[in-house]
């Protein structure tokens, strides 16, 4: 296979026992891998241009481990002509540390164009100390020299910074979230490349700054909020927030699986009523029984629906049937 140049490895590990056999290969996409396993590719894959691994973990004595800043730097010097470096790690609070990475960088990087990382960490409730550390990403050596800009934001337990624009395809917009946009950029391109969009139904109304233009799957999550069936001020002013948010017109399957506390079948009808391109539905049983005895409702889910997805345990019965999960395709 000496023409082969892209490879992506289905499985993990133990795949990439004859990755030598296949040193012609420009790139390389892998799920799971050792580091020393990552370390042996670049030794044996001497044209290799563009390598993609979803997860690194290091190899301990009796367990895996995700990777520490010490082994990420010691391999990232084996790559002194490295132009684009993307990273998310989560819970490893030495990727946060600004001055580390602008060392590594001088030293052993000179030729990196492109960095773009996503990290998370934990943190205890209302303690900021964190603060100090993601600011030191804010110098000149990242917004100036290099243009590579930041923001974070904050919740009840956790915190996470990210350079813009967002790099995941996924997002999750909770109550407790507060968000520290970057003012020298555009914060309304920041979550372009978010298209799988959670919503819970108590946050939504307060990240109004927040636009996710091509979000095409959006999950609407219910908490413990009750909704007063009186008063539908909040259901009208949760429907035009959602509208503020989220470009409706893109959405092609929707998620309303959770527990919904909500009217929600005020709010689908209006969603119906924006979302041209809707096709698939994931529901649950009893929310969906509950929806057919709205006959607009039903005109727009006949008309639009070509796939539907009853998930969830529920006491309501089809045919004799207590339903867990069926799919459907119309």
């Amino acid at each position: 296979m000496s023409k082969l140049r892209t490879l992506a490895v289905t499985d993990s590990y133990q795949h990439l026992e004859h990755i030598d056999q296949i040193s012609s290969v420009t790139n390389l996409t892998i799920p799971d891998c050792y580091l020393d396993s990552l370390r042996q590719i670049l030794k044996t894959v001497p044209m290799l241009k563009y390598l993609n691994c979803q997860n690194i973990s290091q190899r301990k004595k009796f367990w895996n481990h995700s990777i520490e800043f010490e082994d990420l730097k010691m391999f990232i010097k084996h790559t002194p002509n490295l132009k684009s470096l993307i990273i998310s790690a989560d819970y490893e609070r030495e990727m946060i540390d600004a001055y580390c990475w602008e060392q590594l960088i001088i030293s052993s990087l000179s030729q990196l164009i492109r960095f773009q990382f996503k990290f998370q960490i934990s943190r205890r409730k209302d303690n900021d100390d964190i603060l100090d550390k993601f600011k030191q990403f804010y110098t000149d050596f990242w917004q100036e020299e290099h243009c590579w800009f930041v923001e974070y934001i904050l919740r009840d337990y956790s915190a996470e910074i990210y350079t813009i624009p967002y790099i995941l395809n996924t997002y999750t917009l909770t109550i407790d979230l507060i968000r520290y946009s970057n003012k020298l950029v555009n914060q309304f391109s920041t979550f372009d490349n978010v298209t799988d969009l959670i919503v819970d139904d108590q946050g939504i109304t307060k990240n109004f700054l927040y636009r996710f233009s091509n979000v095409i799957s959006l999950t609407l999550r219910s908490l413990t909020h009750k909704w007063n069936k009186n008063d539908d001020s909040l259901l009208r002013e949760y429907i035009e927030s959602l509208k503020m948010i989220v470009n409706l017109s893109n959405i092609k399957h929707l998620d309303i699986s959770n527990d919904h506390r909500m009217e929600i079948s005020l709010v689908l009808l209006e969603i119906l009523k924006e979302a041209s391109n809707l096709s698939s539905i994931k529901i649950a049983p009893h929310i969906l029984k509950s929806l057919l005895d709205n006959n607009d409702l039903q005109k727009y889910l006949n008309k639009m629906i070509r796939k539907l997805n009853i998930s969830g345990y529920s006491q309501y019965i089809f045919n004799g049937q207590t339903v867990t999960q069926t799919t459907y395709h119309i």
